[in-house]
C-alpha cells in the first residue's frame, strides 16, 4: 500500500514538472495551509463511506492518508486530511474551482474529461457485467 502511496505522490509531483502552474499552485497551496483538502464518495462502498460512527472509512481514505503521510514527509511538516463530500454531479467543479486538491474515487478516465481535470494512474479496475434472461409466457 505504501509504494502505491508513493507512486500516486509521484504521479502527483510529476505533473508539477509538466503543468507548473496548476500543480505547483496545489502543492504551494498545501505547504502553505497545512492541508490537503481531498474529495471522495460519502457512499461508495467499499471506496469511500460514512460507517455508523461517523467516520470516513474505506479503500479511497486508506489510500488518502498514505498519500497525506507521504505529503508529511516531503514536506517535512504536519499535514491534515480534510474531507470534503464529493458527488457524481459536482466532483469536477470541486478541483476547477479549488474547493478540493484531489479527487479519490470512481471516477472514469474519459478524453472529453481530460480537457478539465487530469487524472493519476489508475488503482482500480472492473469490466461490465450484464444479466439478461427471457421471461416464457
Amino acid at each position: 500500500m505504501k509504494k502505491f502511496a508513493c507512486l500516486a505522490l509521484s504521479v502527483l509531483l510529476s505533473g508539477a514538472a509538466s503543468l507548473p502552474s496548476w500543480a505547483g499552485e496545489v502543492l504551494d497551496r498545501i505547504e502553505q495551509t497545512g492541508v490537503i483538502n481531498a474529495g471522495t464518495r460519502k457512499d461508495a462502498v467499499p471506496f469511500a463511506y460514512v460507517d455508523d460512527q461517523g467516520e470516513w472509512v474505506g479503500f479511497s481514505i486508506d489510500l488518502l492518508e498514505l498519500i497525506r503521510q507521504e505529503a508529511e514527509a516531503r514536506l517535512g511538516k504536519p499535514i491534515k486530511l480534510n474531507m470534503v463530500e464529493a458527488t457524481a454531479d459536482n466532483r469536477f467543479d470541486l478541483i476547477t474551482n479549488q474547493t478540493i486538491d484531489l479527487e479519490c474515487a470512481s471516477s472514469t478516465f474519459t478524453w472529453n474529461r481530460t480537457a478539465v481535470v487530469d487524472f493519476s494512474v489508475s488503482y482500480f479496475a472492473d469490466g461490465t457485467k450484464i444479466i439478461t434472461g427471457w421471461i416464457v409466457i
